[in-house]
């Protein structure tokens, strides 16, 4: 099989184009800064893997998951910022998204069908990258977690709302599992992750979206992209996800620590 050597960003530690594209949500300052951070880099070599098949986001089963993909507003008054990104429904009244993209803050929010829904923060792991929202009374259905690890080559589709716009559904394919060591989301210590690779355009706002196979479970939380290929994105796999999973159960709101500079 041939392979590819990049350099890769994990996990996106800022808000800002100049980092890596794909890799935060929208970061709406009082100032309309753009924050950046150089992050640690990881050099790798990922396997090569066919152009992704555009014809998976049109799959009944990946189309009917758009339902439980929903747009997340957070505040964060300390720091004077709005932050937009994605999340998904994992069980009820509760959703997935990522750490980076609630970190400092103390209100969030979810859009269904135009109307919004208040929630709290009730898991936040800096190190995974990955929180937990619980969302009173959402009327959303969760999304299937696989229970088996995606092939190398396997048709996915990443979903979300890139750059602050609207939802879309993106063709992806699998390229392999690796383990990524890169800084947590307050750079100060390093993490090995377990992810996919995958052969997708990953953008700012994308992550905290699933990953999708064909059946529309998920595989995958995408959470950062490849500096230097642009059709290289990483999700952090299902297994890697479990222990934040296991916290789904949690009723009382919890720090969301600083904001991510």
């Amino acid at each position: 099989m041939a392979r590819k050597r990049l350099v890769a960003v994990a996990p996106c530690v800022a808000l800002a184009a100049a980092l890596v594209a794909g890799c935060g949500t929208g970061d709406r300052s009082s100032n309309t800064e753009t924050n950046a951070a150089t992050p640690s880099a990881t050099s790798t070599t990922i396997a090569s893997v066919a152009v992704p098949d555009p014809n998976v986001v049109h799959n009944a089963a990946v189309s009917a998951a758009q339902a439980s993909v929903l747009k997340v507003h957070a505040l964060a008054h300390s720091c004077k910022r709005q932050l937009d990104g994605t999340g998904f429904v994992a069980a009820p009244n509760r959703i997935v998204t990522t750490a980076h993209g609630v970190a400092g803050t103390d209100a969030v929010s979810v859009d269904v069908d135009g109307k919004k829904y208040d929630g709290q923060v009730v898991s936040f792991d800096p190190n995974l990258d990955i929180a937990i929202l619980d969302i009173p009374n959402l009327p959303t259905h969760p999304l299937v977690i696989a229970d088996a690890p995606a092939p190398t080559g396997a048709d996915a589709a990443t979903l979300g709302y890139a750059l602050g716009g609207p939802y879309a559904a993106k063709a992806a394919r699998v390229r392999e599992v690796i383990n990524l060591s890169g800084p947590d989301i307050y750079r100060t210590t390093t993490v090995t992750r377990e992810v996919y690779a995958l052969r997708a355009a990953v953008q700012h706002g994308d992550s905290g979206g699933p990953v999708v196979d064909a059946n529309g479970h998920v595989i995958g939380v995408v959470f950062g992209a490849a500096q230097d290929d642009p059709d290289t994105g990483f999700a952090l796999t299902a297994k890697q996800v479990s222990p934040a999973l296991a916290t789904m159960g949690n009723t009382q709101p919890v720090p969301t620590g600083q904001c991510v500079s």
